[in-house]
């Protein structure tokens, strides 16, 4: 219980941090967008780093539900377009490939 409010209100943050990047997006600042994406990353409850290494499945275990599944699939998916915008396609299909799977594990059922 105490773990899963914890999480929680680290995803409230996430939710927060979209909203930063979604509008420094619409004022066409990828790159300060991109280092939001940076900055909410880190100050999720994840060791720095493993985040974008772990597999997908092992991460949704870590995820106390389908909200912050599907808010890190919307994270994921706004890198990934930051990071084609900005030509760096290898990274930018890493990064949608996670948000897919990130996405089809919030929504089972879709």
């Amino acid at each position: 219980m105490i773990r899963d409010d914890y999480l929680l209100r680290h995803f409230r943050q996430l939710a927060e941090a979209l909203a930063r990047i979604v509008g420094l997006r619409s004022a066409d600042a990828p790159q300060e967008a991109l280092r939001e994406v940076e900055r909410a990353k880190r100050q999720l409850p994840i060791t720095p780093g493993l985040l974008d290494q772990v597999a997908v499945t092992s991460l949704t275990t870590l995820l106390p539900d389908a909200e912050s599944r599907a808010q890190l699939a919307e994270l994921y998916r706004h890198e990934a377009e930051l990071l084609h915008q900005l030509g760096d396609e290898a990274t930018a299909i890493r990064r949608l490939v996670r948000s897919k799977a990130l996405s089809a594990a919030a929504n089972p059922d879709a």
